[in-house]
């Protein structure tokens, strides 16, 4: 393919993205269906068999990463932090029509390579903004009971009459934790609890958490996937057996514990999924890069699309 017809497509589709960008990051959601309908329906025919070759395609894996990457980070910025309920409702409403529009928008003549690119990046957009519109809302509940002192003094109270030696006995078979575990995992809860600890703090918790188990399988040998649904399902578990306690003794806080419950589960999923999404992404990614093998055309055009993909980007981004 010639080389002057794919550094055309570099350049029109860097500013298609630049527009998507503008566009998403003010919240304009409704002209996303448009600029796509005017890019992709109204592609220039004697662009389009440019869009077979590899190189066009390794230009929109690309900067369709980029884009989202960006976005997952200026639609909400801190899944921590409050968020108003109606900027947390438009993003969720939008990432349930995304991939609807593009699929929409990405038809015949558009190869199908392209068009299999684009929609696993989206899905995997749209996911992970649900997952961070969830964990807001949920932090904003949470926020209220953690700095409510009544509620806290209940819940440790009732935290410290859980059955967790029981509760020990019954998950070692399935846990298969190193000693003292379980029973870090209890006592720091206690003491975050009593110290009024920030939602940023009870979020690191949960990260190492994750991380020490994940590490943990993947020294046995699991794949990184295996030991990412392991944790997830051996937490869940664990936290339902505390919650199982709690019912049973009719806990007075078991409300305040259900509501915190589920942040924490929400947030171990996110946390396993985005080490997942960015292990994906990494190896995805380096599949579109050229190798040593590419003749010295793909090299010098892959380093001039580079350029357009990735610098050029940030510099029309931040006029």
């Amino acid at each position: 393919m010639a080389f002057d017809s794919v550094q055309a497509f570099s350049l029109v589709y860097q500013q298609h993205i630049i527009d998507l960008l503008r566009a998403i990051s003010s919240h304009e959601f409704a002209v996303v269906e448009g600029l796509s309908e005017m890019f992709w329906m109204n592609f220039p025919p004697e662009m389009l068999s440019c869009l077979h070759c590899d190189e066009s395609l390794r230009i929109v894996a690309i900067a369709d990463d980029y884009l989202y990457q960006v976005l997952i980070h200026t639609l909400i910025p801190d899944v921590l932090e409050p968020v108003p309920i109606g900027i947390t409702q438009n993003v969720r409403q939008f990432s349930k029509f995304l991939e609807g529009i593009l699929q929409r928008t990405l038809q015949s003549p558009i190869p199908s390579s392209i068009i299999e690119v684009k929609l696993d990046s989206a899905r995997r957009f749209c996911q992970v903004l649900r997952r961070r519109t969830s964990l807001s809302h949920l932090t904003q509940a949470i926020r209220s009971i953690l700095c409510n002192a009544e509620q806290t003094h209940q819940m440790l109270f009732d935290w410290g009459n859980v059955d967790f030696q029981g509760i020990k006995e019954q998950c070692d078979w399935i846990m298969r934790l190193k000693d003292g575990f379980l029973n870090w995992i209890e006592a720091s809860f206690r003491t975050y609890l009593q110290d009024g600890v920030s939602l940023h703090v009870w979020s690191t918790w949960i990260e190492n958490i994750t991380e020490q188990c994940i590490n943990g399988e993947q020294v046995m040998g699991a794949s990184l996937e295996d030991a990412c649904s392991t944790v997830i399902l051996r937490w869940t578990y664990y936290s339902s057996m505390i919650m199982r306690d709690l019912t049973l003794r009719s806990a007075a806080s078991f409300g305040s514990f259900h509501l915190l419950n589920l942040l924490f589960n929400e947030y171990l999923l996110y946390t396993t999924e985005k080490r997942l999404d960015d292990h994906r992404r990494s190896v995805g990614l380096m599949s579109f890069w050229p190798t040593a093998t590419n003749t010295e055309e793909a090299g010098s055009t892959a380093n001039v699309n580079h350029a357009g993909t990735g610098n050029n980007f940030n510099n029309n981004n931040n006029n």
